[in-house]
């Protein structure tokens, strides 16, 4: 339906608002296709058409100028811009009618945040439209076609990293005329899940001063916070946001967001109003505002996914770092693009995303979301094979396994949860791709580069300066992964790609080993930070370089020194090694700090409050409560089986918890009883009682 309609674009303002006037007969039917760029919001006849955020959800919308990115961009992309669909039919009134259309900024003129690169597409808005009417009289199609004007809308600032001010003084004029331009992008409907307002909170007051007041949300959550002012006179309203509170807790403190302070502004002529901030959210707990208001509520907004598990234990560790995970998520879930954090960076990085899909699968239906962010992934994928750091693209370093394995590990994680096996042979020359491309950046068998000018970065995280050497856990890891690769090959009836990929995988283990192994000490790199995990993930070492291992937890104290590819792969491996003591121990170290300050999100560092409280890299090891704790084990093909041993850590006298996978909701429940451990694991058929339905 697009097809009739052309791009229009603005070129003046922050956030203009365009329009449309029209007359309609008495209809049967009417749909509205739409996109814009960066965000828009559609109104007919002054109504919302939906209530969904940030639309359209970000892509890497068509190519721009990366030469001033920190990090090399030399792939050429692949682009698209997705469109929505809303049965309009009950807004649209016989006779006039006007659909105005309210663009703002979102990711595609991004002029303040450089950290990455330049992040900005374009200086000029754009919105491109198609209303298909049918009446008695038949089908009428109303499309963009640069007969619009627009204006100044109230929304004189915005800008994602720093938030809006907006001046209800100013009236809006519709005295431009809009222009047509081209744009050669392929448009797709936008079948994802929306950003949405999924709950709405009362904050508590803890502290006023003259007429300003610090609140306190009670947890970590991604949104806004909208006011309601019923003034006699003229003023304005100041918001600003932060995750902690100083040390008299008087004050906020935004360091753990960076140099980008949250803030939001709004101005009014007097009478009564509510405010609420368009295209932006911010990342907080505590927020601080000043001015003449009657009331305000928190309203939290992430991408609206389905919830699927829960999980309890006696376990405070393993109970606060299930719930912390998923608001941690959930906080960095927008655009169906799981991000780092949700304020300093707000980037898809595909380290945090691989460690973590797995994950949280296990707790929501992210099969839309992660097919989305999958096609992300594999639009940024040039003909080389390498794989970008962050998708959609926005700059960011990494390495060549860890981040660029999101090619394998995404696909592996979706069809084992979602099957869809068509889906799988789409990407599947990609993955290859990326394999090949891996292989050229070996010396000595080992993988000791990537793109030139860029990092090459092995682990990431720890509590101290990363030590192992990136080759050996690039390479290292990228033989773990072509033991995925091998098992998809299989799957979409390759048997000659799996046994080449073994082959590699064999290649890849024997240089590490011939490079990094001590046969003195059965150790690798030294063990240190938890170096032998990856070399015991792959098969390899002895005895000795598992007691190591083992000896390494034991022997740390208030800090476990590790990356956060090593804390997922150490945690699988001591549950499955029937080591659930030390498993526990592990996570106990790792979370205690962050669980003591009674934080209610993981934060970026354990033992480093001032950096982003709201990151998900740590948290691969939630994987391990489903399948190595509760016992959920789930096969490449779907099938659902049961771990044979119990993995009850001696500290833990009862743990339950259940997911949904592939229409079956599985319970597992161990009880440690005086005559041993009693366990009951169900499997049974789920339907959803709800969930998200598009409005299409």
């Amino acid at each position: 339906m697009l097809t009739h309609a052309k791009w229009i674009a603005c070129e003046e303002f922050a956030s203009p608002i365009v329009r449309r006037c029209f007359t309609a007969k008495k209809i049967t039917s009417a749909k509205l296709y739409i996109t814009g760029l960066g965000y828009f919001s559609a109104y007919l006849n002054g109504i919302a058409v939906t209530d969904r955020r940030f639309m359209p959800a970000q892509t890497d919308y068509h190519p721009r100028d990366t030469s001033e990115f920190t990090y090399p961009i030399h792939d050429r992309r692949h682009y698209r811009i997705y469109y929505l669909c809303f049965d309009v039919t009950h807004l649209i009134n016989e006779g006039e009618n006007t659909l105005d259309i309210l663009l703002g900024n979102g990711w595609y003129r991004q002029t303040l945040r450089k950290a990455e690169g330049d992040m900005c597409y374009g200086g000029e808005l754009l919105a491109r439209y198609a209303l298909h009417v049918i009446s008695e009289s038949g089908d009428e199609v109303i499309a963009s076609d640069g007969s619009e004007s627009y204006g100044c809308s109230p929304i004189l600032e915005s800008d994602l990293f720093r938030g809006e001010r907006i001046d209800l003084r100013r009236t809006v004029e519709f005295t431009h005329r809009v222009k047509t331009v081209r744009l050669d992008v392929p448009l797709v409907l936008q079948d994802c899940p929306p950003d949405r307002t999924v709950q709405e909170i009362s904050p508590v007051l803890i502290d006023s001063q003259g007429d300003t007041c610090l609140y306190d949300a009670g947890v970590n959550i991604t949104g806004v916070v909208a006011v309601t002012t019923d003034s006699s006179g003229s003023g304005e309203i100041r918001l600003s946001f932060a995750e902690n509170l100083n040390p008299d807790r008087t004050d906020l403190d935004p360091s753990s967001a960076g140099e980008q302070l949250q803030e939001d502004i709004f101005r009014h002529g007097g009478g009564s109003h509510t405010f609420v901030p368009q295209f932006v959210f911010h990342c907080f707990r505590y927020f601080k505002i000043s001015g003449d208001f009657s009331s305000l509520k928190v309203l939290v907004i992430h991408t609206d996914v389905l919830p699927i598990s829960d999980f309890t234990s006696d376990s405070p560790a393993l109970n606060w770092l299930y719930r912390a995970f998923q608001r941690t998520l959930l906080n960095n879930l927008h655009g169906s693009i799981p991000s780092d954090c949700p304020h300093r960076e707000r980037l898809g990085y595909t380290g945090d995303g691989q460690l973590t899909a797995e994950a949280a699968m296990y707790c929501f239906d992210m099969s839309r979301a992660y097919r989305k962010w999958i096609l992300d992934i594999f639009d940024g994928q040039g003909e080389s094979g390498h794989i970008q750091h962050t998708a959609p693209l926005q700059g960011g370093g990494g390495g060549p396994a860890c981040w660029g394995g999101a090619a394998v590990v995404l696909p592996y994680q979706y069809y084992r949860f979602y099957g869809d096996r068509d889906f799988l042979a789409s990407l599947y020359p990609g993955i290859v791709r990326w394999i090949g491309y891996t292989r050229s950046l070996r010396e000595d068998g080992l993988i000791v580069r990537e793109e030139e000018g860029g990092w090459c970065l092995g682990d990431w995280g720890s509590a101290t300066s990363p030590a192992i050497d990136p080759a050996f856990v690039n390479t290292a890891y990228f033989a773990y992964l072509l033991t995925y690769a091998a098992r998809l090959a299989e799957t979409l009836d390759r048997p000659e790609d799996a046994q080449t990929f073994l082959h590699y995988r064999e290649e890849a283990i024997q240089a590490v080993h011939a490079r990094y192994f001590d046969p003195l000490t059965g150790n690798y790199c030294g063990n240190v930070q938890f170096a032998n995990i990856f070399a015991l993930t792959v098969g390899l070492g002895d005895e000795r370089t598992a007691e190591q291992l083992c000896r390494a937890v034991d022997e740390s104290r208030d800090i476990l020194d590790i990356g956060i590819v090593a804390m997922d792969l150490l945690i699988y491996w001591l549950f499955r090694h029937g080591e659930a003591d030390r498993a526990l121990r592990a996570i106990e170290l790792l979370t205690e700090p962050m669980r003591r300050s009674g934080a209610t999100t993981v934060w970026e560092y354990p033992y480093h409050q001032q950096a982003s409280n709201c990151h998900h890299m740590f948290c691969g090891m939630v994987r391990s409560i489903f399948s190595e704790l509760l016992g959920i084990r789930l096969s490449l093909d779907g099938g659902i089986t049961f771990a044979p041993e119990h993995r009850l850590p001696a500290g833990v006298s009862f743990v339950r918890g259940s997911t949904v996978i592939r229409g079956r909701r599985v319970t597992s429940e161990m009880r440690r009883e005086s005559d041993g451990i009693q366990v009951k694991q169900t499997v049974s058929d789920y339907c959803a009682a709800g969930g998200e339905i598009d409005n299409m």
